[in-house]
């Protein structure tokens, strides 16, 4: 994320909420198969990435 210049606050618009995308991004939650489906289409990859 930090290599595209991407901040967490990017991400809100497509998870939902702050507190949401710091959960997923210190690891506290995992992605569901929505919010795979909806950074997949934000960042032009398979949703399956980030099922991993």
């Amino acid at each position: 994320m930090e290599s595209n210049n991407y901040q967490p606050s990017d991400l809100v618009e497509v998870i939902g909420s702050r507190q949401e995308v710091l959960k997923l991004m210190e690891g506290q939650s995992s992605f569901s198969q929505s919010q795979s489906q909806k950074l997949a289409d934000f960042f032009e990859v398979e949703p399956e990435f980030f099922l991993r």
